[in-house]
């Protein structure tokens, strides 16, 4: 039987009923293979569903037919793509078990045979490369993974190169920032001499690359002390100071500037000695009094309260190490609380607290906790400060309330209500001693 009658016996298999594992293993009663007219079912015989059954009450035995829209419907099924001769036939088709048994056993022998031809096998070979071929194409075309530092030596590169435009060197310098975040990453871009390309950078005429070179130095310098020493060491201080003063620089500038600053000095005395030694603390003041630079001056009363806070740190530490002791020795290099009140910290800051920001409210009143005893001797500063915070207390009350009631677990303004109440508390009985420290 060609393999296309036995795909005709196996569809009708399909159609007229299945074959059970009990007549592949040669038990089989015989089948049975339902038609228009009535048959009787032998003992044993599976028969299929959807069929006419009636039951001999008298003599016993079961009777079966094909349902009339059954029977069409089989008829229907068994024409498509049959060949002629078993379409003629197709009504009083019969299955010969034992060939559809061999038939069977043949599939699943050239299924688990795995031999094939030398000829499927060049098939195989020209349409498919081999393991060795592949990693011979990838060593040729040189495929392998930069390392961050080979990624910042060829931006480098690039970068030093005279054809560059503009916009290609702005590109780069975002793609700098994005890597030096990492430590590691950082002090290898000081091996590759970035940090002077940065610093030379901060004099460039154009705005983009300035602003640029100063956010990458802010990214390496930040929680990382060899990269700090390293900047202060190629004189980053002095060109950033320069474009914080600047009152003519863009604001975006500045700001950049200023985040650049603020991470090279935070934990390193010595170099908050450098930052004064070259006008810092009133270029923080040009900053606070200039209008329309509201951003501006928030990043300043950040700065000087991280200032404070570290000092006070330092000076509570009951278990001093020698590290800590150079570095008290260092912090006593000049009077940070001077500098603060010099530069007008606490006549401009009361005026501050008019925003209805809460996040920059939160800035400000972590920053009076930091330096109230920095204010104390001025007389209109604790007077304009309790009225502000008041009036804080009594809007963050409700808003915990309602907080509350709506399950927020987020306890933000819970947080704000007691923070300005503890600051509210100092203020209103004058109790700056208590918190004194000298800075």
């Amino acid at each position: 039987m060609n393999n296309f009658v036995l795909v005709a016996f196996l569809s009708s298999v399909l159609v007229l009923g299945s074959v059970s594992e009990s007549d592949l293993d040669g038990n089989e009663p015989g089948e049975f293979i339902p038609t228009s007219e009535w048959q009787e079912v032998k003992p044993g015989q599976s028969i299929p569903s959807g069929l006419h059954v009636r039951m001999d009450l008298e003599k016993g035995g079961r009777w079966a037919k094909l349902m009339e829209e059954e029977n069409s419907e089989a008829k229907s099924l068994m024409s498509v793509d049959a060949p002629q001769d078993v379409k003629e036939t197709g009504k009083n088709l019969k299955l010969d078990i034992n060939e559809l048994k061999s038939a069977l056993k043949k599939i699943k022998e050239d299924k688990v045979s795995g031999d094939t031809t030398d000829r499927e096998k060049e098939v195989v070979k020209e349409k498919f490369r081999s393991m060795d071929e592949i990693k011979a194409a990838f060593d040729e075309l040189q495929l392998q993974q930069e390392s961050d530092f080979q990624v910042m030596r060829r931006l480098l590169e690039r970068y030093r190169t005279g054809d560059a435009t503009l916009e290609e060197r702005v590109s780069i310098l975002k793609d700098l920032e994005i890597y030096v975040h990492q430590v590691d990453n950082a002090l290898d871009f000081i091996k590759l001499n970035g940090m002077e390309v940065l610093v030379g950078e901060l004099n460039n005429s154009a705005d983009e690359i300035r602003l640029e070179s100063a956010h990458v130095i802010g990214s390496a310098v930040q929680s990382n002390p060899g990269v700090q020493i390293a900047a202060v060491e190629k004189g980053a201080l002095s060109s950033l100071v320069r474009m914080v003063w600047n009152a003519t620089e863009i604001e975006e500038v500045r700001r950049k500037a200023l985040y650049a600053v603020s991470c090279a000095v935070r934990r390193f005395p010595a170099a908050q000695f450098m930052f004064r030694n070259n006008g810092g603390f009133a270029a923080l003041e040009n900053c606070m009094n200039q209008h329309g630079s509201e951003r501006l001056r928030f990043k300043v009363v950040s700065l000087l309260s991280d200032l404070a806070a570290e000092r006070v740190e330092l000076m509570s530490n009951s278990q001093e190490t020698e590290e800590d002791a150079e570095k008290r020795r260092q912090y006593q290099l000049f009077s940070l609380a001077d500098e603060i009140r010099g530069s007008g910290f606490c006549e401009f800051v009361p005026g501050m607290l008019e925003t209805d920001e809460h996040d920059r409210r939160e800035t400000l009143v972590t920053a009076m906790e930091n330096l109230l005893n920095v204010c104390q001797d001025d007389t209109s500063f604790g007077a304009r400060v309790f009225a502000a915070l008041a009036r804080y207390e009594a809007e963050y009350v409700d808003l915990a309330h309602d907080e509350e009631i709506d399950g927020d677990s987020d306890s933000y303004f819970r947080s704000m209500r007691d923070s300005v109440r503890r600051l509210k508390e100092i203020v209103g009985r004058n109790r700056f001693s208590d918190v004194h420290t000298e800075l």
